[in-house]
């Protein structure tokens, strides 16, 4: 969960063995899930960040050929 929102979960099954899960266990999936949450956050961002950046080529195309007009005249 991140600010009151769930983003996602991790489902635990019986164990193979007839051990029972522990709390060093547990720590390690925490961890594991943490991992993949900033892996997913930060995929979205490089994606969010390459779209921004071709948004601001096609300003700056479009605004070097109205540069490029107006000193024509």
């Amino acid at each position: 969960m991140v600010k009151d929102k769930i983003i996602g979960f991790v489902t635990i099954g019986k164990p193979v063995s007839e051990r029972e899960y522990d709390a060093t266990l547990f720590e390690l999936i925490e961890s594991v899930a943490t991992s993949i949450y900033i892996s997913i956050t930060n995929a979205s961002l490089f994606d969010k960040l390459n779209k921004q950046t071709e948004i601001v080529n096609k300003k700056y195309r479009v605004l070097t050929r109205l540069n490029r007009v107006i000193k024509k005249y």
